[in-house]
């Protein structure tokens, strides 16, 4: 955002609107993204007015709005002041290793992620009986996944259902006849972490 907002820093009102459109169309995008590679839908805003497929409305985008302001105005500032006091105390080689760690560790964080929410998105359609758009696939990655002890051990140790759903509460499915399904509403004895403010 801090990139393409650049382009919109003419006044405040010009910011404001492009915090709206690209957080609105980066909403969108990692929404239709996350349905193709996952099937299933992180964020649902159907219920709300002025909304796109339910995967941007017009309360989150203007959400959106707000932060790119406060974002811009105030918070990247700091955060480049804080860039150049590191510059200043810290040797440059020592800097450019923990960038390389972090975006290590950033990229094994996605993939494990990735591979704990395929398995438990498997193992939930599979066990359920759910019809989804790509059958066979899921099929397939339940099968290899879980035909192996081992792997299908160490799936289940680190990533079984009440710690999938405590990490990913608000995760659903799409069957298909189009029926959303909260994966949370398959699991009823397991008790998520967040609160819900809104229906």
């Amino acid at each position: 955002m801090i990139i393409i907002l650049q382009f919109f820093k003419k006044n405040d009102f010009t910011l404001f609107f492009g915090g709206i459109l690209v957080g609105s169309l980066t909403e969108y995008l990692v929404s239709l993204i996350g349905e193709w590679l996952f099937n299933t839908k992180w964020w649902d805003y159907s219920g709300f007015p002025l909304n796109i497929n339910g995967r941007v409305c017009l309360l989150y985008s203007i959400f959106w709005g707000i932060l790119a302001f406060f974002l811009l105005k105030y918070i990247n500032p700091l955060i480049d002041k804080f860039f150049i006091f590191i510059k200043q105390k810290f040797n440059l080689n020592l800097l450019k290793t923990l960038l390389l760690g972090i975006v290590i560790f950033m990229a094994l964080d996605y993939i494990i992620s990735s591979f704990a929410i395929r398995a438990f998105l498997s193992r939930t359609i599979i066990n359920n009986n759910l019809q989804v758009s790509n059958q066979t696939k899921i099929q397939n990655e339940y099968r290899i996944i879980y035909s192996t002890n081992y792997i299908s051990n160490f799936v289940y140790k680190y990533f079984g259902d009440e710690k999938m759903l405590k990490t990913f509460p608000r995760i659903k499915i799409e069957k298909n006849n189009g029926e959303i399904i909260q994966v949370k509403d398959l699991y009823p004895n397991i008790k998520t972490y967040y609160i819900k403010l809104i229906n």
